[in-house]
């Protein structure tokens, strides 16, 4: 949506360029969203600089000069630092009078977005933790790694592919651990879970919330998912093992394989041997749609079957998405800024939505529209892995039926969802 620059500039967001304070922006949109690694900004302002270069009678601003592109930068709100990042773009625009410049650019992460890990260095990296690994292809860019959450054994072999970024390397394995990677804006790249703090205040509609944009969608979610991969140990000596009497289990059971669509032939399962599969179901999805993957790593079956499940938590939870706007940049209490990969409470009767939903994108704006900010919701499981009866505990989509919203039952431990 495009925002149209306002007459009055807003002082309360701040670019410090080496010392050099900008604070008098006529446009500003900054956004942190989850489905991007790194943050974004792009902010406009009236260059007296540029003005009196090109118009006789434009006034000059003492202290001045023009900016460019490749300059560090920090964006702060309030006098709180809000981003430390690079100007990636300058965009000069005039027409017969006075213009303006747009800067835009993206927290430092950004570069692990674009750049492989140092060709120079190594590929593959042996008995490695996701944190480590993480670690090592961060380093040449001077961008520390945080693990705010237990991120699971370490890896047998972790390998860089030919001409894969950094991000994209770090995600083939945080996919395996369930864990998200994001950013803390001013420097670290953070391995988390989704809905580790709760936002700055609950969001209603009728309430403190003035638009309400729903999509409860089934496009992307499928009934069964199935992972394939294979086991990093094919082929060799086997290893000798104790024989199994009538009444032993087995040394290592994997998870059970799901019963083929039909019983013939060409539909029963391949041997064990170095295939994996994991399979997870969404019960929602009453009808035969199966979704299949490949493990982009090798994988054992407790991988692959972790995979699958969070395949099918994190399609689930994008399937419902809202968008709202809060006028203002802070909320609660606290009167704090908006922040995502935070829970909130919403209430929103147009869309029937009662329940906690993950708040998985921020955009801070300042336009003719005054100062907003919009707020992208969707399932609290869409990034995470965990549980279903943690996540989805309390209900109420904007698939679920008019009567349903209004029901005093309580669901049982065997009772399906809505």
């Amino acid at each position: 949506m495009l925002l149209l620059p306002a007459v009055d500039p807003t002082r309360r967001v701040v670019l410090d360029i080496d010392g050099r304070k900008l604070d008098q922006w006529v446009r500003v949109d900054l956004t942190h969203d989850l489905s991007e690694l790194s943050a974004s900004f792009e902010l406009s302002f009236r260059d007296e600089t540029r003005s009196i270069e090109t118009w006789e009678y434009a006034t000059p601003v003492a202290g001045e000069g023009p900016l460019d592109w490749g300059a560090k930068c920090e964006i702060s709100i309030d006098g709180e630092t809000w981003l430390i990042g690079w100007v990636d773009d300058v965009l000069p625009e005039a027409g017969n009078m006075p213009g303006t410049v747009t800067i835009i650019g993206r927290d430092i992460t950004g570069d692990l977005v674009d750049c492989p890990p140092d060709p120079r260095g190594k590929h593959e990296y042996r008995d490695i933790s996701l944190t480590e690994f993480a670690e090592k292809l961060c380093k040449p860019f001077g961008i520390k790694v945080r693990a705010d959450v237990d991120v699971g054994p370490k890896f047998d072999k972790c390998v860089v592919e030919a001409g894969e970024t950094v991000l994209s390397a770090i995600a083939k394995y945080a996919k395996q651990r369930g864990v998200l990677v994001t950013t803390d804006r001013v420097g670290t790249l953070v391995i988390t879970r989704s809905g580790q703090e709760r936002a700055a205040d609950d969001i209603a509609f009728p309430g403190n919330v003035t638009r309400s944009r729903g999509s409860f969608s089934a496009r992307e979610r499928f009934s069964d998912y199935f992972v394939k991969g294979q086991s990093e140990k094919n082929g060799g000596k086997r290893a000798k093992t104790a024989a199994l009497d009538a009444t032993a289990d087995p040394l290592d059971a994997a998870p059970t394989q799901p019963a083929p669509a039909t019983d013939a032939p060409e539909d029963v399962a391949e041997g064990a041997g170095a295939l994996v599969m994991g399979h997870a179901q969404d019960k929602e999805v009453t009808r035969w749609r199966p979704h299949i993957s490949m493990a982009r790593t090798k994988a054992n079956a407790f991988d692959a079957q972790r995979q699958a499940e969070w395949e099918m938590r994190t399609r689930r939870g994008k399937g419902d998405k809202e968008d709202y706007v809060y006028r203002g940049f802070r909320a609660g209490t606290a009167n704090q800024l908006w922040k995502p990969n935070t829970l909130a409470m919403v209430n929103d009767r147009f869309a029937r939505l009662d329940r906690d939903m993950l708040l998985a994108g921020v955009r801070v704006s300042y336009s003719q529209r005054g100062e907003e900010t919009r707020l992208r919701i969707t399932g609290p499981e869409a990034y995470d892995l965990l549980p279903e009866a943690d996540r989805r505990a309390k209900k109420s989509s904007g698939k679920t039926k008019a009567s349903a919203s209004t029901s005093a039952g309580k669901l049982d431990g065997t009772a399906r969802p809505l």
